[in-house]
């Protein structure tokens, strides 16, 4: 029988982010499971069941889940944290953009008119044959299109927050999904649901093997059972 993660607290977003930075360390640093070891790993008890025979496919297969969870992370959490980011500054920028050249857009015609002779070329112009008066219809209607856009994208659309709230476990959905997929490419069928099943203990001998953070016993096999079927 194969053991169990020990039963442990839920944990904040900031502790579980911690655990997954070192879990990415190690990664960068080497193997998360000893694929090679010649001691017996909690994972080897499952072999016929999903490993067909092979225990170094099965071992493999394992190091490959828990890598492709920690790069899904990177993608869903820190990448969008950061695109995050970049949005709000742009948004921030339009806004001020849109604000401080307002007056420019509602010039009128005379005053326009009267833009457009009050600058006269300097020596260091590259065209000498284009006076810089006739570049300032141009800017304006510029600013005229930046502003309509502008103003479509503040109407209907908004910035995607960082995908992080309520009281999931990250690295748990994450891994139960993989493995979850893995059960349904390798078999040709979904994952049998029982939160106490064989399915759900080779899972938790994975997570032990990987030396994941501990979790509580029913963990896996909770967010086993809910995960929505395809």
């Amino acid at each position: 029988m194969a053991a169990k993660p020990k039963k442990t607290r839920r944990r904040g977003l900031a502790k579980q982010f911690a655990e997954i930075e070192g879990l990415n360390r190690r990664a960068a640093a080497g193997r998360l499971l000893d694929v090679k070891s010649k001691d017996e790993l909690h994972i080897d008890e499952f072999v016929r069941d999903y490993g067909k025979g092979d225990r170094q496919f099965l071992r493999a297969s394992v190091e490959r889940m828990a890598r492709s969870v920690l790069d899904s992370i990177v993608y869903l959490y820190d990448w969008h944290d950061g695109s995050y980011a970049i949005g709000e500054k742009a948004i921030q920028t339009l806004a001020k953009v849109d604000l401080e050249t307002r007056w420019l857009r509602e010039l009128s015609e005379s005053e326009l008119a009267a833009l457009m002779f009050t600058f006269s070329r300097t020596d260091a112009a590259i065209d000498k044959d284009f006076p810089g008066k006739f570049a300032w219809p141009k800017l304006v209607t510029a600013l005229n299109e930046l502003h309509e856009r502008y103003s479509v994208l503040k109407a209907n659309y908004c910035n995607d927050p960082p995908r992080r709230g309520g009281r999931s476990e990250i690295l748990t959905h994450l891994f139960v999904i993989e493995m979850s997929d893995f059960h349904r490419k390798e078999f040709g069928r979904p994952a049998p649901r029982s939160k106490s099943g064989r399915f759900v203990r080779f899972m938790q001998s994975a997570w032990l093997d990987l030396r994941f953070p501990a979790i509580p016993d029913d963990a896996l096999g909770h967010k086993l059972e809910r995960l929505p079927r395809l």
